[in-house]
């Protein structure tokens, strides 16, 4: 779990169910969408569930959206904060040169009330439900206003590879396991606890910053494969524990989030290479592997509203 159930209506969360790219079962859409081009500008992304039932994005990339409606590996489910993202999903290949520069405005309602149990308390699983439909009317928007088609398919790809170079460093603390079913109720100005596999990921100023308990190396891989970009990062540290993370670097050139906000002598000025190996005593070692990706074999410029 990338993040608490509280920020679950802030950020959008990517769901793969292990279908193909484009089904053949009938899937459910918006009952109304509008997408209009940004012409605005500024660093503001947004994307994801304002409300129950309010999907909305805000100066987004066409490629950014393909990857919250498809991205995720195969068979893997997870939550993302997709106010930054273009997420811990797979590589994009293929399509013009606009699906990454040309930026969206949409904003698209559906009855997710109906996913609610009677009594009407939004609930973890009824969350997952209307988000889980959220993914594939993203799709179906898509293909329908994009002319989107794309497929999933392995390449042979640059990739890093995570080492443990210095051992003892990944050390796990005491967390709170959370119960969907049971929930610790929320105390105004308290802290929430450090829920076991949860963690979270923000900014300050221009630094990212990651917060984990009880984190699996495979989740810490995945979460800055798409930050640093351009390489998967695959877990070849053969460590199948838990531990914790309090991450904090300054992104290079080249990587998502760089020059996004101005410096200042508060910035950390360590590259997240430098800090993992500096505090987890790990190392991304460049190589080459087996990546799925997704290619987009046709789209076009959104129809008229």
């Amino acid at each position: 779990m990338l993040l608490t159930v509280a920020a679950a209506f802030a950020f959008g969360s990517l769901v793969a169910p292990g279908s193909p790219a484009q089904s053949a079962v009938p899937r459910p859409e918006f009952d109304a969408a509008s997408i209009r081009l940004n012409v605005d500008g500024g660093p503001y992304v947004f994307n994801g569930m304002k409300s129950l039932g309010t999907f909305s994005s805000e100066n987004q990339t066409l490629r950014n959206l393909i990857q919250e409606a498809y991205g995720v590996p195969s068979g893997r489910r997870n939550w993302l904060p997709f106010f930054v993202s273009a997420g811990q999903g797979v590589p994009i290949l293929g399509g013009p040169d606009w699906i990454g520069t040309d930026r969206w405005d949409i904003t698209a309602k559906w009855n997710a009330a109906a996913s609610l149990p009677e009594a009407g308390h939004i609930t973890l699983p009824a969350l997952e439900k209307a988000q889980s439909e959220m993914d594939l009317m993203l799709r179906a928007l898509l293909e329908q206003r994009f002319q989107l088609k794309v497929h999933r398919e392995t390449r042979d790809l640059p990739v890093y590879e995570m080492m443990i170079v210095k051992a003892g460093k990944l050390k796990h603390a005491a967390c709170t396991v959370f119960d969907p079913d049971n929930p610790l109720p929320s105390v105004p100005g308290q802290t929430p606890p450090d829920y076991c596999g949860g963690s979270r990921l923000g900014r300050k100023g221009v630094d990212w910053t990651l917060d984990g308990t009880a984190m699996k190396l495979k989740e810490l891989a995945d979460t800055l494969s798409w930050l640093i970009g351009g390489r998967t990062i695959v877990d070849k540290t053969g460590f199948t524990g838990t531990f914790d993370a309090h991450l904090r670097w300054t992104p290079s050139i080249g990587e998502f989030g760089a020059g996004q906000a101005p410096s200042s002598p508060d910035d950390n000025n360590e590259s997240i290479f430098t800090v993992l190996r500096e505090q987890l005593g790990l190392e991304l070692k460049p190589g080459r592997g087996p990546v799925e990706v997704l290619v987009v074999d046709r789209v076009e410029k959104p129809s008229p509203n």
